[in-house]
């Protein structure tokens, strides 16, 4: 068994190639969280570009018995894709990546757009990573689709969502100001929170007293990148909010 520090550290060599904007602290964290997951577990990722974020997950999932990522993405860009960078097809690329990596097995590419793939969906999903469009509208449609089908203590995670309003705005709304999300926080520019309703009153205000905590923590966090602080204090504090929340 290579150690699990070796396998993350192959992981950051191997991903550095591959085009994205998912951080190495990010890709980190998924893979960690999706380390977590139990047997039979499914992923689903709506957004996959040319794999990065995909290899994070399913090298997670590789070794779990049945577990599947399933990579959802038209792979013609999303509308701010399209804008920077024209026609695209990144299938081909996108499915090198993963035979490059030896996930074949494990990865289940669905070429369509997130509406069409959530309609014949019906599994029950433990991990959801949503890094699509990032239009306030199409985050809000794709949150509403595929959230319904996340299993109680199954995770989301919104790509972008403390640099971009769209994203933030879902965020926000769905995830830090519900009382059916625990463990919320923020890493890199991803906020998450674990699917988890509250089975009485009691518990459904504590979860909003602490999501609001947790939102509080992100508008602070999110405001101080702008004080220019020195480099080591950045470093401090970033590696503090990912220690506490690897722990979850």
């Amino acid at each position: 068994m290579i150690p699990q520090k070796n396998k993350i550290k192959k992981l950051i060599k191997f991903t550095k190639s591959i085009d994205g904007w998912l951080s190495i602290q990010e890709g980190v964290f998924l893979y960690t969280i999706a380390k977590k997951l139990s047997q039979n577990a499914n992923i689903v990722e709506i957004g996959s570009w040319k794999g990065k974020s995909t290899i994070w997950l399913a090298s997670a999932a590789r070794g779990k018995k049945n577990a599947k990522v399933y990579a959802i993405d038209p792979h013609m860009g999303s509308p701010e894709i399209s804008a920077e960078y024209g026609k695209v097809d990144t299938s081909h690329i996108f499915k090198a990546n993963i035979q490059k990596a030896g996930l074949e097995k494990i990865v289940i590419p669905i070429k369509k757009n997130s509406q069409e793939a959530s309609s014949k969906f019906n599994r029950g999903i433990d991990l959801l990573f949503i890094d699509g469009s990032h239009t306030y509208k199409y985050v809000q449609i794709d949150f509403v689709l595929w959230s319904r089908k996340i299993r109680k203590n199954g995770w989301i995670f919104l790509h972008d969502a403390t640099v971009l309003p769209g994203p933030w705005g879902v965020a926000r709304k769905y995830i830090l100001f519900s009382p059916d999300y625990i463990n919320t926080g923020m890493i890199g520019s991803m906020i998450f929170g674990q699917y988890h309703p509250a089975d009485n009153f009691i518990d459904k205000i504590l979860n909003i007293l602490k999501n609001f905590l947790a939102y509080l923590f992100i508008i602070s966090y999110v405001s101080m990148r702008k004080i220019p602080f020195p480099k080591i204090v950045r470093i401090i504090v970033r590696k503090w909010n990912f220690k506490r929340n690897i722990a979850l």
